[in-house]
């Protein structure tokens, strides 16, 4: 079973189960020291440097993974394909360069389902900051979640939240549960992205939009 666990409640966490080792990995699956691991999971590193930490539980061991918190990659014809299919996008000419994709992982301890502005401008959910976003930057914004009957996602109404069916979206681009929220940025003519896991505001949104620009 997975289990999705803040750095600093991970190895707590660990300590107290069982005497059952624990093995460290790094974003590319290759083993590495417990201090290694902590090292490159700091979250003072800057983000192109910066991990997240996850823990799986298995029969006879702990196995702490990390996940680079940025991506750049590109998909391919196929894959946008499927990603537009999913997204009900049908006409080619009408889309806008870019497509913004914000998920939802479902409830976890990070998140309460408590998802709206409450007043901080680059929430990610403040009007202000969207509509400010759709000022330099040609884009649609896809509000998709994963299925948790215990959160409203309808609750706010200029937000049209989306199921994320057969998991296409967290297939492409979120493999696990990164806690509170995750984003994607895809350039809808060439297929390049920038995906940034786990929680961002609007700012870290804002920011990576003027990056991908020039991929």
């Amino acid at each position: 079973m997975l289990v999705y666990l803040f750095l600093s409640v991970c190895f707590y966490g660990f300590s107290q189960k069982s005497p059952k080792p624990v093995y460290y990995y790094d974003g590319n699956g290759d083993q590495i020291a417990k201090e290694e691991y902590l090292n490159k999971s700091s979250r003072y590193k800057s983000l192109d440097d910066r991990y997240i930490a996850l823990a799986f539980e298995k029969d006879t061991c702990f196995i702490a993974l990390l996940k680079k918190r940025k991506t750049i990659g590109k998909l391919s014809a196929l894959q946008m394909k499927n990603m537009f299919s999913h997204l009900n996008v049908d006409n080619s000419s009408s889309r806008p360069k870019f497509s913004i994709i914000q998920y939802h992982p479902g409830r976890d301890d990070c998140n309460n389902g408590n998802y709206k502005s409450i007043g901080i401008a680059y929430n990610i959910y403040h009007r202000g900051y969207l509509k400010e976003l759709k000022t330099f930057f040609n884009h649609n914004m896809y509000w998709i979640h994963k299925k948790d009957e215990t959160i409203k996602f309808h609750r706010v109404k200029y937000i049209n939240w989306r199921l994320d069916k057969n998991q296409c979206i967290e297939k492409l681009f979120f493999e696990y549960h990164y806690g509170c929220n995750s984003f994607v940025i895809v350039n809808n003519l060439n297929g390049n992205y920038i995906s940034i896991l786990g929680e961002s505001s609007g700012k870290t949104v804002i920011e990576m939009a003027k990056e991908i620009n020039d991929l």
